[in-house]
């Protein structure tokens, strides 16, 4: 059996897109992410939506990142560790996704006001005076 035309592989990547989208509205991140990468590596070499399938693999993993340090943060109450998975999900996210952007930021902010907390319940002033001033500037990047 020969290669597959464009359009043929252009039609399979696009119902591979759409598993993805289905995954990602019932944020399985991960099965979305495989999906759209699939979609990306199927299509032809200048496809129209060439570009959107690899931002939403972007997307994806960004939102698995973000995932990852929600987890951390509520569950674990590991702030310093979330913050870094927050910071990965800010640096994989396509920069015209403002709202996820801005939800990243926030949720630095949220982590730099948690151990603002935290030192300020142990009596360690100065360094909840940090975390709080970290907050601010990460609330004012939003």
């Amino acid at each position: 059996m020969g290669s597959l035309s464009d359009d043929d592989k252009n039609k399979r990547a696009e119902n591979l897109y759409s598993m993805g989208k289905k995954a990602w509205n019932v944020k399985d991140y991960k099965l979305a992410k495989k999906k759209f990468n699939e979609a990306y590596k199927q299509c032809s070499s200048g496809y129209v939506n060439e570009n959107k399938f690899n931002n939403k693999i972007k997307h994806a993993e960004a939102a698995i990142y973000n995932a990852e340090g929600n987890e951390l943060h509520n569950k674990d109450k590991n702030y310093e560790e979330a913050v870094k998975k927050y910071e990965k999900a800010l640096e994989a996210c396509p920069s015209h996704e403002i709202a996820d952007i801005n939800t990243y930021k926030s949720n630095i902010a949220l982590c730099f006001q948690s151990l603002g907390n935290k030192c300020f319940d142990q009596k360690k002033y100065e360094e909840s005076k940090e975390f709080y001033n970290k907050r601010y500037q990460k609330l004012k990047e939003c």
